[in-house]
């Protein structure tokens, strides 16, 4: 689900971005990060435009192609407008941080694909939702971890926890793992068979990598 403090939270990020100049002690340091934060704020935009359809809904997003690759557009170009920086404007710096971490979100809300059903019975899988439904019972591999996006791997991580009913600081986790029937928190630090231990351990190290 979309989270409409956070969005508006952004937005102002977005805005002070377009309002900013770029100081720097030699403004010609910045000329290509100001550059660079111009098409960061264009990206953005689009990404609203296609998000704008979901403000409201109660459902948890599904895969979206459109808001997926208008998320990884916005991260990507976050990136390269953060490796251009050269000690230009904290704010500045700050608020491309911040739409970086919004698309980071978006990426992975829309960009997982729809599960197909799991052979096995997993009374937590028939509704839904999970990245990895069969997590909780069987060793990931690190191919089949790497191949996720840095917010999927995300998921799949906390979804481990999720299944035993942690409790999240996280607001857009506490609302996307909300979303299911299946998630009962009821622990900040539930207990976790080996096999979890295990594949969240595979999944950080996936993480670390990126």
């Amino acid at each position: 689900m979309i989270h409409s403090h956070q969005r508006q939270a952004v937005l102002a990020a977005a805005l002070l971005l377009a309002a900013l100049p770029v100081r720097s002690a030699l403004a010609q340091d910045c000329a290509a990060f100001q550059t660079a934060v111009g098409t960061v704020i264009t990206a953005f935009d689009t990404l609203r435009a296609q998000t704008r359809r979901y403000e409201g809904a109660s459902d948890v997003p599904q895969y979206d192609a459109g808001v997926c690759s208008s998320a990884r557009d916005l991260k990507d170009r976050a990136n390269s407008a953060l490796l251009a920086n050269s000690g230009c404007d904290a704010n500045t710096v700050d608020a491309v941080k911040q739409m970086r971490d919004s698309a980071d979100n978006e990426i992975g809300l829309f960009c997982t694909r729809p599960q197909a059903a799991p052979t096995s019975s997993a009374p937590a899988a028939a509704d839904g939702g999970f990245i990895f439904p069969d997590s909780d019972r069987r060793l990931l591999s690190p191919a089949e971890v790497s191949r996720l996006s840095t917010g999927q791997l995300r998921i799949a991580r906390n979804e481990i926890y999720a299944r035993r009913g942690r409790y999240f600081q996280s607001d857009d986790l506490k609302q996307y793992f909300g979303g299911f029937s299946w998630y009962r928190p009821n622990s900040w630090n539930p207990d976790l068979n080996a096999v979890e231990r295990q594949n969240v351990q595979v999944i950080q190290d996936a993480e670390r990598r990126r």
